[in-house]
């Protein structure tokens, strides 16, 4: 059983014009950001990329773009057919349980960060440990009509960096191992649990590369907080493992892209608002219009 099933001989334009245009604003952020933004903002980006998060100049674009080379070079194939990310496979999503993550995962963030710990996490974003927006820290450095304009291109590189990694390539690798490993002799491995095993796989590492810089953070400065600690494992892994599911009804990266895609830029709005709003309320405090 192919784990990315449903692939379709048709182009990949799409595609590829919104890779090359992702890229394209995802480095021109990056580059413009720590230079064209206030000092405030340029000592941020440092102290993101100091605490383990992507700030200032990142190479996501660049790994994304070598990875989609050597795919290519070593199969001699286009990597988005390969990918199942061909023009016609995004009639194939699963729209309604697309939908119901994206809503889950953006109302489940807002209620743990907003109302079970509203002052913990002021005091993380305070203290420099949780840079407000992550790796959108810089896109929200700019004017605001950049930022949602230039933000929907640069989070659709960086959420498809990770949709690569994760449940394309790493998905891929564990399916094939545990299908060679659990081949029998004479007999073909029961394909149903090395997809299920796989999806699990790379979910909890997908958790771990969110979960372990976080850990490593608080116990340095001696914080505890075991429910924002098993919040920031547990949503990252349930979303991976939320995406390969619906991959695998798509048969194809877009439904997974798209909701991580939607689901990033719907907080990038979300924080964008409050800060908006926040301004307003502290001018009509202090009298000013």
């Amino acid at each position: 059983m192919n784990p990315l099933p449903g692939i379709h001989q048709n182009g990949t334009a799409l595609f590829w014009t919104i890779f090359v245009a992702s890229c394209v604003a995802c480095l021109w952020v990056d580059w413009t950001g720590p230079t064209g933004a206030s000092c405030a903002a340029r000592q941020q980006a440092r102290r993101a990329r100091g605490r383990g998060v992507q700030g200032g100049l990142n190479l996501v674009p660049i790994l994304c773009i070598t990875a989609m080379g050597i795919i290519a070079f070593v199969t001699r194939k286009d990597p988005a057919l390969l990918l199942g990310l061909e023009d016609n496979a995004i009639a194939n999503i699963p729209r309604a349980a697309t939908s119901v993550i994206i809503l889950l995962a953006f109302c489940s963030g807002r209620l743990v960060q907003g109302l079970l710990l509203p002052g913990l996490t002021s005091k993380l974003i305070r203290d420099g440990l949780i840079i407000p927006g992550g790796s959108f820290s810089l896109v929200m450095q700019q004017p605001l009509w950049i930022s949602l304009s230039a933000g929907i291109l640069y989070i659709g590189c960086q959420t498809f960096a990770e949709e690569l990694f994760f449940r394309g390539l790493a998905f891929l690798a564990f399916h094939r191992l545990l299908v060679f490993a659990g081949r029998q002799p004479g007999g073909a491995a029961d394909q149903a649990w090395t997809v299920t095993a796989a999806a699990l796989l790379q979910a909890l590492i997908f958790g771990l590369v969110h979960f372990l810089p976080a850990y490593v953070a608080f116990h340095r400065r001696g914080i505890k907080a075991p429910l924002m600690l098993w919040y920031m494992m547990a949503m990252p892994t349930g979303c991976a493992f939320a995406f390969v599911t619906i991959n695998l009804a798509g048969g194809s990266l877009w439904p997974g892209w798209i909701a991580h895609w939607v689901l990033n830029y719907a907080s990038l709005c979300w924080i964008l608002a409050s800060r908006l709003m926040k301004a307003r309320e502290s001018r009509y405090i202090t009298g000013e219009r």
